[in-house]
């Protein structure tokens, strides 16, 4: 009898190796640093010029986190951004969570060099936020 418990767990335990992981099924591929891909977005939420932004093109959820919580609701392909400053805000200008708006921009590992990242912001931020970080650029 000893013998077919044992069989009877050693089965379980192989038929769990592939399908018990706690490996998510859609793995976060970063881009490059010299990269650069143009999407749909939406913020999540944003918070002083942080924003939580989440892919909106299916073909590229992978590039962002996936299964992140905020305020309740679990996400896939989010990341974190600086928003741009200057003439680059006003494409931005509709964010607010109770009018959720797509936009197109451009994301990369590096900030872009004709958008300006560094203006005079507040010192909040998240306390968490996703482990992926991209800069954006308005399309």
């Amino acid at each position: 009898m000893k013998k077919v418990w044992l069989y009877a767990l050693f089965a379980v335990m192989v038929a769990c190796t592939g399908s018990c992981s706690d490996k998510p099924d859609m793995e976060t591929t970063e881009l490059s640093p010299d990269e650069v891909v143009t999407l749909r977005i939406s913020f999540v939420a944003a918070i002083c010029g942080d924003a939580i932004c989440k892919i909106e093109d299916p073909e590229y959820l992978a590039l962002g986190q996936r299964g992140f919580r905020y305020e309740g609701k679990t996400y896939d392909g989010v990341f974190m951004t600086t928003i741009p400053c200057g003439p680059d805000v006003d494409a931005f200008s509709n964010i607010a969570a109770d009018r959720p708006t797509v936009f197109r921009v451009r994301i990369s590992k590096n900030p872009f060099s004709d958008v300006n990242y560094s203006c005079v912001r507040c010192a909040a931020t998240f306390a968490e936020g996703p482990s992926v970080r991209y800069y954006i650029r308005p399309e």
